[in-house]
Formats: C-alpha cells, sequence, structure tokens
C-alpha cells in the first residue's frame, strides 16, 4: 500500500530565497524572523521547495506523494543569464498506492447513480454500485443506496465508516491530464490561467481513480457487521 520511490531531477531556485537564512535578528523585523524560523540552512529551502513539488502530489503510473524521506543534493550552478540556482537532486518519497485486494477505511461522503464515493482521508474512492451488497436499491427521495436483506434496509448513509477492498487503480493518462487543463482554460476563458495552477487544482481522483468492493460480508459500513 506504501513503498518508496527514487526520483532524480532538478529544481531551480530563486536566489531570493536565500534572504530566509538566519543572520543577524537585530536587524530583522519581527515577522521574517517569525516566518523563517524552521528555516535554518541552504538545505531546509531546497526541502521546502521539493515539498512544494511533490507532498499531496500525484505521480502518474506510481501514486500519490504523503512524504518525503530523504533527499541529497547533487550538484548546484547559478545560471546567470536567467538569475537562478539550478540545483540537481535525489530524493526518497514515500508513496501510496494500494494493491488489488489491499482493505482501505474511510467514511462515505456522496452517491450518485453510479457509485457510492467514500473519502478515505488521503483521497476518495469510487464504489461502483455493482459492487454493493446484493439486492442493492437507490432510494430517490433520500438520494441513498440501501441494501435489502430479510425484510430490512441497510443504507449507505453519509458520514458512515466502512471498510473496502481495493479492485483496481487506473490513471489518467499525460494525454488525459491535458485535455482537462484544456478543458479548464476553455472554461475560465483563457484569461490570467497558469498552467501548473491548474494542474494543481485537479483533485487527487481526477488521477488516480481507485475502485473498490463493499460486495462481500464485513464489507461496506463497519456498523452492519458488529
Amino acid at each position: 500500500m506504501f513503498s518508496l520511490l527514487t526520483i532524480e531531477d532538478k529544481i531551480l531556485l530563486d536566489p531570493s530565497l536565500l534572504s530566509k537564512l538566519p543572520h543577524d535578528s537585530k536587524k530583522r523585523k519581527k515577522s521574517d524572523i517569525e516566518q523563517s524560523k524552521s528555516i535554518k540552512t541552504y538545505s531546509d529551502i531546497v526541502y521546502m521547495k521539493l515539498r512544494e513539488k511533490y507532498i499531496s502530489k500525484i505521480i502518474i503510473d506510481q501514486g500519490l506523494v504523503v512524504s518525503i524521506k530523504n533527499f541529497k543534493i547533487k550538484s548546484d550552478l547559478i545560471v546567470e543569464i536567467e538569475g537562478v540556482i539550478d540545483i540537481k537532486y535525489e530524493c526518497n518519497l514515500i508513496i501510496f498506492c494500494p494493491n488489488e485486494g489491499d482493505i482501505l477505511y474511510g467514511t462515505i461522503f456522496d452517491s450518485d447513480k453510479n457509485n457510492v464515493i467514500v473519502d478515505c482521508g488521503l483521497i476518495k474512492v469510487r464504489v461502483p454500485i455493482q459492487q454493493l451488497m446484493e439486492p442493492y436499491y437507490f432510494n430517490k427521495k433520500e438520494k441513498l443506496w440501501f441494501w435489502s436483506y430479510e425484510n430490512n434496509n441497510y443504507y449507505y448513509e453519509k458520514g458512515t465508516k466502512c471498510r473496502l477492498k481495493v479492485l483496481g487503480i487506473n490513471f489518467k493518462n499525460r494525454k488525459d491530464i491535458a485535455k482537462m487543463i484544456n478543458d479548464k482554460m476553455v472554461e475560465e476563458n483563457g484569461e490570467d490561467i497558469d498552467e501548473e495552477k491548474i494542474m494543481n487544482s485537479l483533485q487527487r481522483e481526477d488521477i488516480m481513480e481507485i475502485y473498490c468492493s463493499m460486495a462481500q460480508e464485513g464489507l461496506g459500513p463497519v456498523q452492519w457487521w458488529e
């Protein structure tokens, strides 16, 4: 469910960030000191930039980055023309990517005509209605799915804690993601649109779709089986 991924890449660092490194506090504003309390070394600044780049982001075909275990600066070079520091690094990322058959826990977030959507904290997952306990029905008034068993109706209510089994994961490819970004730009009329900002605004589950089942005893709302 969790794995370690090693990445070698580079980032461009604005030299102005070096002003956040500690120096004579008598010459600094109190607000500046408070803002940079956690920044003590050059490596801290690099770590901050790596967190911005990776944490809570999806790496296609790998999974969701939840933490940076460690990193190493392999080289850094000041690019005089652009006025930036070109930093090459290697880092180990802790990735969340459940395997088929893994058990997840979450809270029912919503339902639609095709799925029950469960919030697992790190990401929302889909449970296709075909993967609910049978026979299942939809209450149009309440907009909730339910399982009918021995003359009782057991609802998949919002806010209910539940247990799920992973069926599989579908990663959107770069072409699909590019189309989503383009559609968003068209929707926003293309005015002052930052492509990277749109990419970051996409929901995790838009890029990494996890499909689960609640179609066997012990799965679904935990309270059913207590």
